[in-house]
């Protein structure tokens, strides 16, 4: 057991190194790292370098990105590229694996290029025997590999950089760690989903698809399509104000109802 740990040890502090060297001139520059991030060209490496980090990595930007309170507007610009652009992964042997025939839904086709995809998960269309249309939501192929790996690892640097750095507490990492295994779990997604159709169905304005079919590794659904916060800010910033003042509606309304 005490090898085990040892080894455990030794591996979290080779990842750490690794990711030291990697991220080794954006924490040089940490002191001024908006104005070294001024630069398009500094900021795509930067994204780069993130991507490589897997779903842990893009989670803690997309978190980032929120924090306008601590990071200059050439950050945020670079962290809140992640809100809309995620890699996604096309496996053809992946799609054919999947069980064509689950309960009342017969999947007749799913279609190979995601419409849309997260940190976490992607959304592919799919044709099935419901009268509407429909998506499936299935994990990335590395999220298994990133659980396993990653989360133990940052947990192990977020803890020491706790120790060195305590004013870093201020950005709640362990939340965003926690929030990542919410949502690995679709049947409690699954659960929320239609607790959440039960409580806003009074809003009209809220559009909760209906889910016809989930296990562990994937979600059958209606297709709800709309536009993102940043969409709607860069393409109808008239509505903007009207989003907030809804979001803020859904949220005491959320509240209101436990």
């Amino acid at each position: 057991m005490t090898n085990f740990w040892i080894m455990n040890d030794i591996f979290a502090v080779v990842r750490f190194l690794r990711l030291i060297i990697l991220f080794r001139y954006e924490i040089w520059n940490y002191n001024h790292i908006n104005a070294y991030l001024s630069s398009y060209k500094k900021q795509d490496i930067l994204r780069d370098k993130i991507t490589q980090t897997g779903c842990v990595g893009i989670k803690l930007a997309q978190w980032l990105s929120q924090r306008v309170d601590l990071f200059g507007p050439n950050t945020i610009d670079t962290f809140s590229y992640f809100q809309d652009t995620v890699p996604t992964y096309i496996s053809d042997a992946r799609l054919k694996s999947l069980p064509y025939e689950a309960e009342d839904i017969d999947i007749i086709s799913i279609e190979r290029i995601p419409i849309g995809s997260g940190s976490v998960s992607q959304v592919h269309r799919c044709g099935t025997n419901m009268h509407e249309d429909t998506v499936i939501k299935l994990f990335h192929p590395k999220i298994e590999n990133d659980l396993k790996t990653n989360i133990p690892l940052f947990k192990i640097i977020f803890g020491w950089a706790h120790f060195f750095f305590p004013k870093l507490r201020i950005l709640n990492i362990d939340v965003l760690l926690e929030a990542i295994l919410m949502q690995v779990d679709y049947p409690q997604e699954v659960v929320n989903q239609i607790e959440m159709i039960k409580i806003m169905q009074s809003l009209e304005f809220v559009k909760i698809p209906n889910v016809f079919y989930h296990n562990t590794k994937m979600i059958v659904q209606g297709e709800c399509v709309g536009y993102t916060p940043a969409e709607i800010r860069k393409q109808y910033p008239e509505y903007s104000i009207d989003l907030y003042e809804k979001s803020m509606i859904a949220y005491f309304w959320m509240a209101c109802n436990g």
